[in-house]
């Protein structure tokens, strides 16, 4: 384990207008499935199109929800017809 003391308070993060916010190439929902993004043409689900494949068959419609504290991304399980909001846990961009 490395501990690092800081001399100082970090900077304030730089806010990035919402435009132009960075796309995720993984995402960890709270339930620990990972998801990465689709490279190809995605399905499309009640007008969303498919964005991340996770690896147990689950997939994700749309953009990182990004206006409230927890984010959240639309989810659909294996062989689900519905979408439903799942809370995110990590993104790496």
């Amino acid at each position: 384990m490395t501990i690092i003391k800081l001399t100082r308070a970090l900077p304030q993060a730089a806010t990035v207008p919402s435009e132009k916010q960075p796309n995720p190439w993984l995402i960890v929902l709270a339930n620990g499935q990972r998801c990465w993004v689709n490279t190809g043409a995605g399905i499309e689900v009640g007008g969303m199109t498919q964005t991340f494949a996770c690896r147990n068959g689950t997939s994700l419609f749309g953009s990182p929800q990004r206006n409230e504290r927890i984010w959240t991304i639309f989810y659909q399980a294996k062989s689900g017809s519905s979408l439903t909001p799942a809370p995110i846990v990590k993104v790496y961009e």
